[in-house]
């Protein structure tokens, strides 16, 4: 891991990628304060679907690009309506990137193969610039806390975009961006814990369990406590012992 990220600060460093700093929106004071967790999980940039094999839409990195952009500019307009976010916390990663490897001509992190669109340093370098675009639109609004969320598609990759995030915005102190191999991450925001993980490696009803003892200290006093997973490709809300 300690490799991959420095491999990843020198191909940013000799590419001269130049540092990120996103112009700000005009956004009024918001009434009470909050904060607004995103978490664009299961993005699979790099898929490809067929529309004569998939369905009625195909795929592409295109596509994916189209889609990000758009649901988070809609996402933005709703959040104005409250006024300015004190910050984003964003969960980057969590199989962002649809392959981690160019083995069989691109496959997950355990070997699946996988269909792709591109090869997958075209993957990795655009996929890359794609989540600074998306950390950079955040930013137009509050402030961003990056934290991140190791998938099975992208168990490697996902940490390495959590460097190229970090150094792409090297200049800007509102963007905070953690590097760090663990599975699971928690910020505590308020009086409240946040736990962040890919879940697909652990049972939901096991969660509560793991936070209460990986982040004992913020567990002791603070009030609310909730996790946010991907992998499912499904929004569902559930509760054990009165974690959410």
């Amino acid at each position: 891991d300690k490799f991959l990220a420095e491999r990843v600060e020198q191909i940013i460093k000799t590419t001269g990628l130049p540092a990120l700093r996103a112009a700000p929106r005009k956004v009024g004071r918001a009434a009470d304060p909050f904060s607004v967790f995103v978490t664009p999980t299961d993005l699979h940039y790099g898929k490809f679907g067929w529309k004569d094999e998939v369905g009625a839409e195909e795929y592409s990195r295109e596509e994916c690009h189209r889609r990000l952009m758009a649901t988070t500019d809609a996402m933005l307009d709703r959040v104005n309506r409250f006024g300015k976010p004190e910050q984003f916390i964003v969960g980057a990663g969590s199989d962002w990137f649809h392959i981690d490897n160019e083995v069989n001509g691109g496959s997950t992190t355990r070997g699946t193969p996988q269909d792709t669109d591109g090869t997958y340093a075209r993957i990795f370098l655009e996929g890359g610039e794609l989540q600074c675009a998306y950390i950079a639109r955040l930013r137009e609004v509050a402030p961003v806390v990056v934290r991140p969320m190791r998938g099975n598609h992208d168990y490697q990759t996902s940490l390495a975009v959590s460097v190229w995030i970090r150094e792409r915005f090297r200049a800007d102190d509102h963007v905070d961006v953690s590097i760090s191999p663990a599975p699971r991450q928690y910020l505590e925001v308020g009086n409240t814990i946040v736990g962040i993980t890919h879940g697909e490696d652990v049972k939901d009803i096991k969660l509560p369990g793991l936070m209460a003892t990986e982040a004992r200290n913020m567990w002791s006093h603070t009030k609310h406590r909730l996790w946010f997973t991907g992998h499912w490709h499904t929004q569902i809300t559930n509760e054990y012992n009165g974690v959410r």
